[in-house]
């Protein structure tokens, strides 16, 4: 009985996984190519802009580079990846096959718990967009460095996503998160580095320049990397 139960135990979580993609519709985003109308934009609200003059002295040379939660994975990783993903509207029994066949797959579970960041990123200034998960914050209670990650409720309501798709974000200035729900688009300088903590690892450590709110659309080309 032990034996089956250990083999059944990474079926449920791989299915619980996939549910859970499922149902959040892994809310991840799609990129604008106008990175200077997005950085400025008079619509978005904005939380936290740096003070360090390193940091407006980088954003000043440029330029900024919009990328999506796919461009911080190994293209192998991203491989793997696309041969468990199925499209949102899959039938539920798909969706159960596929999530079982991912199980069994010893290079597809190795995925989930990479560490290898894209190289070519490192000291890029970089744009995102993501959810906040706070994790260090000053005396007036203000937000001095978070988890950046792809979808609502990681490594708060749900398990963390791999390293390489959870940034670390350090505005030492510290901002004010009034909606923890809401999605934001965080710019900066971004580092492959990781960061270690209890609610979870991240690959890349990223110095923050801005950080306000995202008002474009979900990724529908993402549906389900995890």
């Amino acid at each position: 009985m032990t034996r089956y139960a250990s083999r059944l135990l990474p079926v449920v979580v791989i299915l619980g996984a996939a549910l859970i993609g499922v149902g959040l519709g892994w809310r991840v985003f799609e990129t604008g190519p106008d990175w200077f109308n997005r950085l400025f934009s008079d619509n978005a609200q904005v939380l936290f802009l740096t003070r360090d003059s390193a940091l407006i002295t980088r954003v000043n040379q440029g330029p900024l580079r919009t990328i999506g939660w796919a461009d911080l994975m190994p293209d192998t990783d991203k491989q793997k990846f696309n041969q468990y993903q199925l499209n949102a509207d899959a039938r539920l029994e798909d969706q159960l096959l596929n999530a079982i066949e991912a199980s069994f797959d010893t290079q597809y579970k190795s995925v989930l718990q990479s560490t290898v960041g894209v190289s070519s990123l490192h000291n890029q200034l970089i744009q995102l967009h993501g959810f906040i998960v706070p994790l260090e914050a000053n005396d007036e209670r203000q937000v001095t460095g978070f988890f950046l990650v792809p979808y609502f409720g990681a490594c708060l309501h749900f398990p963390p996503p791999p390293a390489n798709q959870m940034v670390f974000v350090r505005s030492p200035e510290g901002f004010t998160l009034a909606n923890i729900n809401a999605a934001y688009t965080v710019s900066g300088v971004i580092q492959t580095a990781l960061y270690e903590d209890p609610a979870g690892t991240a690959a890349y450590v990223m110095d923050a320049v801005r950080t306000e709110t995202f008002y474009g659309q979900p990724d529908d080309v993402r549906v389900h990397e995890g």
